[in-house]
């Protein structure tokens, strides 16, 4: 009598399959003062697709398929970083960038 119900409960909580469409959304920060960086490029490689941040830091893409894959950040007096990331669901992520070494002894 209750397993229609409870199937239908725990299908609900599963990963989404591979050929899902997701969203995948988020803000890029200064780590060391927490202010947002516009204009940072974001490289979702699997995806051959490129993003640049708006004014407020954020960033978003629909069409992701769900698994896992590689994005790489960078933005102008920041070091780049590469990020391996697993979507499962739509995401919203908050990714710093450290100040380069140069762009620290010039503000120092």
């Amino acid at each position: 009598m209750f397993t229609p119900l409870l199937i239908a409960f725990f299908l609900m909580f599963q990963p989404a399959p591979a050929d899902t469409v997701l969203t995948v959304s988020g803000s890029v920060l200064d780590m060391e003062f927490q202010t947002v960086i516009a204009g940072a490029t974001i490289t979702f490689t699997e995806m051959d697709s490129v993003l640049t941040t708006n004014e407020d830091g954020f960033f978003s893409i629909d069409g992701y398929l769900a698994g896992t894959h590689t994005v790489m950040i960078e933005a102008e007096g920041y070091e780049s970083k590469e990020m391996t990331i697993e979507i499962t669901e739509s995401k919203v992520l908050k990714i710093e960038l450290e100040k380069s070494p140069v762009e620290k002894e010039e503000n120092d």
